[in-house]
């Protein structure tokens, strides 16, 4: 069973679709309805997610995202992004891991600001936590919906 981040399966059920199998008891006669009918869904939900970022400050970005994913990695998917950005699919939502220049920026998204705030929880308690010496500090600033 192959999910993306909102749980649909929508790479099985095309597959199935193109092969002319029957989707839960029914034959689907046509590909783009279905497809669009899964866009749509996607779109619907994005729509409702949030989004928040915090940038932090400090001399060793590097090390502090290597520990940070290394850490959670234990508990979370690791996707790399680019070289210098890492995304962590958490149970709760999803976190990205950045480096710029001197500042490490950690995003969260989620479906929900309950969610949203066990993100923001766990990547920001692990990360003060590893920079207790250099006394890193994460504030989140919640990002307004761009509709």
């Amino acid at each position: 069973m192959i999910q993306d981040a909102y749980g649909i399966e929508s790479y099985n059920i095309e597959r199935r679709l193109k092969a002319g199998s029957t989707v839960i008891g029914h034959r689907v006669g046509r590909i783009g309805s279905v497809t669009a009918r899964l866009s749509s869904l996607k779109l619907r939900r994005e729509a409702r997610r949030v989004h928040s970022i915090a940038v932090v400050t400090t001399t060793s970005p590097e090390r502090y995202a290597k520990q940070l994913v290394s850490h959670l990695g234990h508990k979370a998917t690791v996707e790399p992004v680019t070289e210098m950005a890492t995304r962590l699919r958490l149970a709760a939502g999803v976190g990205v891991v950045r480096i710029e220049g001197q500042t490490l920026v950690l995003e969260a998204d989620a479906p929900d600001a309950d969610a949203l705030d066990r993100v923001q929880d766990v990547l920001g308690r692990h990360l003060v936590r590893f920079g207790r010496r250099d006394e890193l500090h994460v504030n989140w600033t919640v990002l307004p919906d761009s509709d």
